[in-house]
């Protein structure tokens, strides 16, 4: 089955463009409008009196687009049911497992997205996304010291990512590390 973002190239244009968001926060995942049109028009398809199995099993990624709809609005318990169906039809399915991860975290729901995002390090530990994933996840649940060190192991091997810079930075300050903080600001320059 071809996937509609990579009939909209957007393949690894999600990708990029997800590394590059710096507040990971809901409505930060752009997709082409025709796209959009596309995966709400398939999603639209199936009666929501239905179970979302039957989008789940036929067109995974409109039922990955619908389940975004409903995170970015706030509906997380309608985005976790799809999400949860996915993962489990989808296991190697990596952008499924790291939203989900995404939206526990703006949930406030840590450990769960702590586990998703180690699942998808476990199967991929190249996954810059992961890192990025987590770092913040970490920051957020005010675990100042493990994003900090997540952000440093990530600048190692990518040194200069603007993203683990600024969030190194903003966990620094706010674990009252201020000197570190100016430092890491002053790398980035």
């Amino acid at each position: 089955m071809l996937c509609l973002m990579t009939l909209a190239g957007q393949g690894q244009a999600d990708s990029s463009a997800a590394e590059n968001d710096t507040t990971n926060q809901p409505g930060q995942v752009a997709m082409p409008s025709d796209t959009n049109n596309v995966a709400l028009a398939i999603a639209d398809t199936v009666d929501p009196q239905e179970n979302d199995s039957l989008l789940v099993a036929d067109y995974p990624d409109s039922a990955f687009f619908k389940a975004q709809n409903f995170a970015f609005n706030e509906e997380y318990d309608k985005a976790d049911n799809i999400l949860k169906k996915l993962n489990k039809t989808y296991p190697q399915n990596l952008d499924f497992w790291l939203f989900r991860a995404r939206m526990n975290s703006w949930r406030k729901n840590y450990n769960p997205a702590r586990r998703q995002v180690s699942r998808v390090i476990a199967l991929d530990s190249s996954r810059t996304e992961a890192y990025k994933v987590l770092a913040n996840v970490e920051r957020y649940d005010e675990k100042y010291d493990t994003a900090i060190g997540i952000c440093k192991y990530a600048l190692k091997k990518i040194p200069k990512d603007e993203f683990f810079m600024v969030t190194q930075a903003q966990a620094e300050a706010k674990a009252m590390y201020y000197q570190d903080a100016l430092k890491s600001v002053n790398k980035g320059l």
